[in-house]
């Protein structure tokens, strides 16, 4: 045990101890760091002792727990310890003096990110509403992917080898668009969700036959098949002709039933019956021909509703499609 010296006074002269420092001699000192215990804020910690703003971390910044901000209270622990943290996450605010490039937290009121690392705004903590989906690439998409390339800046992500159309990318990676039903990304005039047609993308795909009208979508009654359009023109047409040609027969026929009156001869025989004398008339003896009565069969009449449906199958819709997008046109259809 060190001895006092001779111009240092016991500042506890009825306790053993060897504490020498801040004019404190010969007190009691467990953890033998020189600090009289009754002032020493770490009683048990020899590399700590001063605690000036009270937070639990030591102002000897080359101690345990040393604190980089010894003259303001914080619970950091994460970048720098004792510093303010807001959203209590661990990672110290920013100060001028400590920015994001030295691990401050970018999100200083987001306790689920505080880093990012490509600097488009999205953390880089993953498993959260705003976490970022291309961490290293810097990205305005926010619907199908977070943070990610969107090159039209309409929200959806721009495709890649690892995400493509089928994962929800942007179909429509240059042009500014909000479908989502058909294809996500593209141009959608009404709002529906259906996007409108373009060269690579038809009624049968599934694009919006009624671009304007949010209230209904699909392929209209003429589509863009042209086998469908043919057809129903064809058809009409047949109709029409064996419409005209049954009134034509009709017509003819009622010529051919008509016995005209030049055709009947009559013959004044007086037949004295007593004073009554009566003018009979004679039919000639002409034959009269037999008429074959011919009927011709009734043309089977197009059902449109049938044909409009029979043709969206042969287009690859599934039945209860074909049956849903008939009816709004014939709604009495019934599949």
């Amino acid at each position: 045990v060190e001895s006092i010296a001779e111009n240092e006074q016991d500042t506890c002269p009825l306790q053993f101890g060897n504490s020498n420092q801040n004019g404190a001699y010969g007190c009691p000192d467990l953890d033998g760091d020189g600090w009289y215990d009754a002032i020493d804020s770490f009683i048990n910690e020899p590399s700590q002792w001063a605690d000036s703003d009270g937070d639990g971390f030591g102002d000897n910044l080359d101690g345990f727990n040393g604190d980089y901000c010894k003259d303001i209270a914080g619970d950091s622990t994460e970048d720098r310890k004792g510093c303010l943290d807001s959203d209590g996450d661990g990672y110290s605010d920013t100060d001028e003096f400590w920015t994001k490039y030295s691990g401050g937290d970018v999100f200083p009121q987001d306790s689920t990110q505080w880093s990012d690392i490509d600097g488009d705004g999205y953390g880089d903590n993953p498993g959260y509403p705003l976490s970022d989906d291309c961490i290293e690439v810097a990205g305005p998409s926010s619907v199908d992917r977070i943070g990610c390339s969107d090159f039209d800046s309409d929200g959806f992500s721009d495709p890649t080898t690892e995400w493509d159309l089928s994962s929800g990318a942007d179909a429509c990676p240059s042009v500014i668009g909000n479908s989502t039903n058909d294809r996500n990304g593209c141009y959608d005039s009404d709002g529906d969700g259906y996007s409108n047609k373009d060269n690579q993308w038809s009624y049968s795909d599934g694009a919006d036959g009624y671009p304007d009208d949010p209230t209904r979508w699909g392929p209209p009654p003429s589509s863009d098949s042209s086998s469908f359009g043919t057809v129903a023109i064809a058809g009409s047409g047949v109709l029409i002709l064996v419409i005209l040609g049954s009134l034509l027969f009709l017509r003819g026929r009622k010529k051919e039933l008509t016995i005209m009156p030049s055709q009947m001869g009559y013959h004044n025989q007086q037949i004295n019956q007593g004073t009554h004398n009566k003018i009979i008339p004679a039919v000639n003896n002409h034959p009269v021909s037999n008429v074959t009565q011919q009927y011709q069969q009734p043309a089977v009449q197009s059902d449109p509703a049938r044909d409009y449906y029979q043709n969206l199958v042969s287009q690859g819709y599934p039945h209860e499609h074909a049956v849903a997008y008939t009816q709004q046109y014939f709604p009495r259809f019934q599949g």
